[in-house]
């Protein structure tokens, strides 16, 4: 829509305009002269007891100035430009209802996104973060805590049976999990996707020697995440939802040689409940239109994550377990047995590289790690990255 069609008028009013400008120029110099017929010029030699009352009949006898009535024709104009704007933007909406119904959401936020592409490109970027703003519904894309009881229960319930909050080491048989690895404060199980090449991991780990919540800071501090793990790239904030926490986050992470990185767009909600002493950290992939997919990386679409954390004691207090599930389409066909053997390689040296930043975070003073510089934490963990 034009923006000059929100202030047209009527094609008489330029007329109208004129005409009223030459009828009160009239107007004032016919009373201006009756003014001095009945008034003189003895206006000066009157005291300040009369200056009120001759303003007054000057008033009476001249009627309003030029500039009254250019203000009273201003706030018509401004009237008569509301209801326009107000016109247009109910045809606006009608339009859009009436594509809502021809087309899925998805697709509507496609065609604004790519209308954001073609005729934005020479303005700023925060104009195209504000068409992505306006396509993403927190609404339908949040999590909410129904969301979060139904993807954590599983865990929850086979954490139940694996807590301990001594050395004694349960044993559970999981129905279509394969274990692969078993030592007694680490296990790792996988089973096969659905019709895919694909796994997915479930890890169950115990420690003594750190805090429930210096491990989830590990885990939600992007910046702090950036001190430890040096496979990030890039770890961003981009987006957050207000009633539920929850929040849209870009990762984009090395891999191993030869392939491209990746980068990953997902939503993150984080839930502490204090009558069941249990933390619960749930994220799943997601697309935002200010962040499509780039070139420099390979977009992964597929991935999922939870994390369900119960202290022994108190969530400050040393001594924890913890089930962390996962699966992702890396977009990378790799040999079964190049597969296992990463996992049972990987899985222990990551499981310990969380331990390490989470017993250094421990040790260290409240706000001694700067949340605001990657560069500057990564002098505090300096044997992390020597045994990556």
């Amino acid at each position: 829509m034009a923006s000059q069609h929100l202030f047209r008028y009527s094609s008489g009013f330029y007329c109208k305009f004129h005409q009223l400008s030459k009828l009160n120029l009239l107007r004032t110099n016919t009373q201006s002269s009756l003014t001095q017929r009945f008034i003189g010029n003895s206006e000066p030699k009157l005291t300040s007891k009369y200056s009120n009352w001759v303003t007054g009949f000057r008033r009476i006898l001249c009627g309003p100035s030029l500039s009254e009535c250019v203000q009273a024709i201003y706030k018509l104009l401004a009237r008569q430009c509301n209801v326009y704007t107000g016109q247009r933007l109910r045809r606006l909406q009608r339009m859009w209802f009436f594509y809502s119904a021809l087309y899925p959401e998805t697709a509507l936020q496609k065609i604004v996104t790519n209308f954001a592409k073609q005729n934005l490109r020479t303005t700023k970027k925060p104009m195209y973060y504000l068409f992505g703003a306006a396509c993403f519904t927190w609404e339908k894309e949040r999590i909410s805590d129904t969301d979060m009881r139904s993807i954590v229960a599983a865990d929850e319930a086979l954490l139940a049976q694996l807590y301990s909050s001594s050395n004694y080491q349960q044993t559970v048989e999981l129905p279509s999990w394969d274990q692969i690895i078993d030592r007694q404060h680490l296990k790792v199980w996988r089973k096969p996707k659905e019709s895919s090449y694909l796994y997915e991991y479930k890890v169950y780990a115990k420690f003594f020697d750190i805090s429930a919540r210096s491990f989830l800071k590990v885990n939600m501090d992007l910046d702090y995440r950036k001190a430890w793990d040096n496979l990030v790239i890039k770890l961003d904030l981009i987006d957050q939802d207000d009633k539920s926490d929850s929040e849209v986050i870009h990762w984009v992470s090395h891999f191993p040689f030869p392939m491209q990185s990746r980068d990953y767009v997902f939503l993150r909600r984080c839930k502490i409940d204090h009558r069941t002493k249990t933390m619960y950290v749930v994220a799943k992939a997601t697309d935002h239109p200010s962040l499509p997919p780039s070139k420099d990386h390979v977009r992964i679409t597929t991935y999922q994550s939870t994390l369900v954390i119960r202290p022994h004691r108190t969530f400050d207090e040393n001594g924890f377990d913890y089930i962390m599930t996962y699966h992702d389409d890396p977009k990378a066909p790799i040999p079964t047995a190049a597969v296992t053997w990463m996992t049972r390689e990987g899985f222990p040296g990551f499981v310990q590289n969380m331990h390490a930043a989470a017993k250094h975070l421990d040790s260290i003073a409240p706000g001694e790690v700067s949340s605001g510089n990657a560069k500057e934490n990564k002098q505090f963990l300096p044997s992390l990255h020597t045994n990556a």
